[in-house]
């Protein structure tokens, strides 16, 4: 509801293009995937495989905190407009939906609430893989976005 339409995307009614959808949502739907395939074989293995309860709630903080963070980061990087939020500045309650977001996924495990939850505080080194899988998942969506043009569908 924030996002300003390109002058010329006014002009005329936009015509969906099916096929340039379906490779850019198929596209998405990868990186999705080898994203969350990621998280799960780093966590199953940081876990110890989830067997007990420790590895159980260590896995659960875990998922939570990428499926998060990854919503934040679709937030501002798959925008209505040519270039990504990142770029150009969304608008100001996109950054915070995206920052409160952020917060809730890195912070709540840490939190009073996080056992309520069946969550606990994660291995630092979790926190450094994980940066870097939401990194690459950062970089798989801004090169999609380029490659299948997300913004041209």
């Amino acid at each position: 509801a924030y996002d300003r339409p390109r002058p010329e995307a006014l002009r005329r009614p936009t015509e969906l293009r099916s096929r340039a959808f379906f490779r850019f949502i198929t596209g998405f739907g990868l990186i999705n995937a080898l994203s969350d395939l990621a998280t799960f074989a780093l966590l199953a293995s940081a876990s110890h495989g989830v067997v007990d309860g420790d590895g159980q709630a260590e896995f659960h903080s875990g998922w939570f905190t990428e499926n998060l963070l990854t919503q934040a980061l679709v937030m501002l990087l798959l925008r209505t407009s040519a270039r990504p939020a990142s770029a150009r500045g969304a608008p100001s309650p996109v950054r915070w939906a995206a920052a409160g977001l952020a917060v809730t996924g890195l912070l709540l495990p840490l939190s009073p609430f996080g056992p309520l939850l069946g969550m606990s505080a994660l291995p630092g080194l979790s926190y450094v893989l994980l940066g870097a899988v939401l990194g690459l998942y950062a970089a798989g969506l801004v090169f999609a976005r380029r490659r299948i043009g997300g913004a041209q569908l």
